[in-house]
């Protein structure tokens, strides 16, 4: 659905029919005195019928290009004149000739007319009445109708011819955009179909030379190194943003091209006024267009998440890019038309309402580009979040005026409309179908939280599946928080979640105080993520950092219940020994399923390395520095082969390195952690995809 309205904007520049003629015959039919008088306008033998009135009942006004037979026939006389030139500009009299008819035709339907000829009613209408007053006896008799000859429409059909071939080339390059970021992503969409459907036969294509290669350096490896990530907050792969850079190169070629502003001319005295008006039509134009793609990448529910398999982080950043391009767009939009009216003509027309509106739009826009920039967005998210939806309502709003005006795109603004809509209506789907849920919440350690929740959904979580949370209090309950499901028992979800500020240290301290557990009202928005197929590999590496363990085990689930078929190992780095407690339960399931597990404890003076032998649990570590509680207990004292603690820093690149040169078949890394940890796993494996012949292939998942 949310597609089908997507592309409905491509057919917009269908619904007006193109004409050369109809506005530069208007400007000097306008040109004439008599035209002062049109309303007294008539032809002989004509019945009254025709002429029209501004005081209808339906609502109807006189509109002379519509309801007035002697302006008609003006009007088809000089655009016949204009015709009769086309076959000098290697164009067709009769495809002129149509073109000005259907555009005709459009406006008096637009204009809710009362009074429509047809073609041959026309063409009968012009035969049948000979017009034999000249542009100049016209001006002097003050009466019409009148010819128009070619001395008088040349100046003006020639610039606008140019305007005419400028508003095409704007709606023609603001579809190329269209059409170049649907043409990316349904390629994404077949190559990610292809991989989930086909493994086996995606396998042996991604393992030829020419595609190794391109894996390595545009789907596997980060764009940025660490330094410049962390500066940009960029951790992905080059493709995304190499097609976002081309798009963005795109726009800006386009906008500059094709706009051939005429001088002198009557219609713009200046250069200048022309070419504002050109560019200011053609950047309008391409800010449009681009809008209901910033609008589905940053909804929750958005479709191309799922199809494309593209992590929601890539997303978020073309929403990004692309609201950063519009606004850009807005202000050459807004200056164009400042330098086409003038300083001063511009100033008086803010008192226009669609000039007030546009510059509202643009504002709400400005703020929302500011204030979603990494650092302030980080550093109060709620308060993001909510500013962001209410710019973003009243830039819609105040949109709409400014288009209403202009009757221009209206169809973008539906469909960008169409896509919030339909997001905010599947959430509230999502959370009626699990309705208000019962959760226990109980403190397992300092800084984490284990949350036990009643599921009501007929839904049921698939691996990996994760869920916003939504608590139920009055100082809370407009946030949501992502969680994934680490366990799914008898109707229960368990979720783990790390202590931060905001409402999970509400959720604590109300633990505190009712000795360590509390329970609570919940909503449920989900099940969300993408399933990822690991069952066509034989090697299965995860890598996790704190509680992206819970991650890791969700897409273990398989594995734990039914024992492990195929070598599977899992890294994870820990700060301190806190989540080992919490986690207990979990490495107890996973000890007689076959996982090898390496923790690493990175923070403290710890002595380089303990571990735990195959059935005893050893460590050079001092015994207080390890968790105490009754599982960890019971491990030391049962122990669990295949674990092994580490109290230093995991290096990735040689971890990688060694699994991908020691793998037996085609092998897959999944990464879970802080961006920095994904980064640097992922420059791993583009780094060791050279060392085996083996199909290697990398999934990270952000929303832990």
């Amino acid at each position: 659905m949310k597609l089908i309205a997507l592309f409905s904007q491509l057919q917009i520049a269908l619904a007006v029919p193109a004409d050369w003629w109809t506005r530069s015959c208007g400007y000097v039919i306008a040109s004439n005195p008599a035209t002062k008088h049109v309303s007294h306008w008539e032809i002989a033998g004509l019945e009254k019928r025709h002429m029209g009135s501004s005081d209808d009942e339906d609502g109807s006004s006189e509109v002379p290009a519509c309801t007035n037979p002697a302006y008609i026939l003006t009007l088809w006389d000089c655009i016949n004149t204009g015709a009769s030139l086309m076959p000098a500009m290697g164009r067709e009299a009769k495809q002129g000739l149509d073109d000005s008819f259907a555009y005709n035709r459009w406006n008096c339907q637009y204009e809710k007319s009362k009074f429509i000829y047809t073609r041959k009613e026309l063409d009968d209408l012009y035969a049948k009445y000979k017009i034999t007053q000249t542009y100049e006896q016209a001006a002097e008799s003050l009466v019409g109708p009148f010819s128009v000859d070619t001395t008088s429409l040349m100046p003006y059909a020639i610039p606008e011819m140019h305007y005419h071939d400028a508003r095409y080339y704007s709606e023609v390059f603001a579809q190329v955009i269209v059409y170049f970021i649907s043409g990316i992503l349904i390629l994404q969409m077949l190559v990610n179909f292809c991989t989930r459907k086909f493994p086996t036969r995606v396998e042996a294509v991604a393992n030829s030379n020419l595609i190794r290669t391109w894996r390595k350096y545009m789907t596997l490896r980060p764009l940025l190194s660490e330094k410049y990530a962390r500066w940009f907050d960029l951790y992905s792969t080059p493709f995304p943003y190499v097609c976002l850079f081309i798009t963005f190169v795109l726009n800006y070629v386009l906008m500059g091209v094709k706009l051939n502003p005429s001088n002198p001319q009557p219609l713009y005295p200046t250069s200048s006024m022309a070419t504002g008006t050109y560019l200011g039509y053609r950047s309008g134009m391409l800010c449009m267009y681009k809008l209901p793609f910033v609008f589905v990448f940053g909804t929750r529910n958005n479709i191309f998440t799922w199809a494309t398999g593209w992590d929601i982080a890539v997303f978020n950043h073309w929403h990004t890019w692309l609201a950063r391009m519009v606004v850009i767009d807005g202000f050459i939009h807004t200056g164009a038309y400042v330098v086409h009216y003038g300083h001063k003509d511009a100033m008086a027309a803010w008192s226009d309402a669609y000039w007030t509106c546009g510059f509202v739009a643009l504002l709400c826009w400005t703020l929302m580009m500011f204030h979603g920039t990494s650092y302030l967005r980080k550093l109060r998210y709620d308060f993001f979040r909510v500013c962001h939806i209410a710019l973003g309502i009243a830039s819609v709003a105040t949109l709409w005026y400014h288009l209403d005006y202009t009757n221009k795109v209206k169809e973008i603004w539906y469909t960008i409309v169409a896509v919030w809509l339909f997001d905010w209506c599947l959430r509230v789907i999502r959370m009626n179908s699990s309705g208000i849920c019962d959760a226990i919440v109980e403190i397992t350690t300092e800084n984490y939280l284990t949350m036990l929740v009643k599921d009501n959904n007929p839904v049921r979580p698939y691996v990996g599946a994760s869920y916003y949370v939504y608590f139920w209090s009055w100082s809370s309950f407009w946030q949501s928080h992502p969680f994934t499901v680490v366990e799914y028992t008898d109707g229960y979800m368990k979720f783990v979640c790390k202590v931060h500020e905001g409402v999970t240290k509400r959720i604590q301290r109300r633990a505190q105080a009712n000795g360590g557990s509390c329970r609570l009202k919940v909503g449920l928005e989900g099940p969300m993520g993408i399933r990822l197929n690991f069952r066509s590999f034989k090697n299965l590496v995860f890598c996790a950092g704190g509680v992206g363990i819970t991650a890791v085990y969700a897409h273990l689930r398989p594995w734990v219940q039914n024992g492990a078929d195929r070598s599977i190992t899992v890294y994870w780095a820990i700060r301190d020994t806190q989540p080992v407690e919490w986690f207990a339960d979990e490495i107890e399931v996973m000890k007689a399923s076959g996982i090898k597990l390496n923790v690493y404890v990175t923070g403290g003076d710890c002595t380089p390395e303990h571990s735990i032998q195959s059935l005893t649990y050893e460590s050079s570590v001092e015994t207080d520095s390890l968790p105490t509680n009754e599982q960890h207990l019971k491990l030391k004292q049962e122990g669990v082969p295949r674990i092994k603690f580490q109290a230093e820093r995991p290096q990735f690149d040689q971890i990688v390195t060694d699994e991908v040169i020691n793998s037996q078949g085609s092998i897959v890394f999944f990464a879970c952690g802080a961006s920095e940890l994904n980064r640097t796993i992922r420059e791993s494996v583009a780094k060791s995809i050279d060392k085996t012949t083996n199909y290697v292939q990398f999934y990270e998942e952000s929303f832990c």
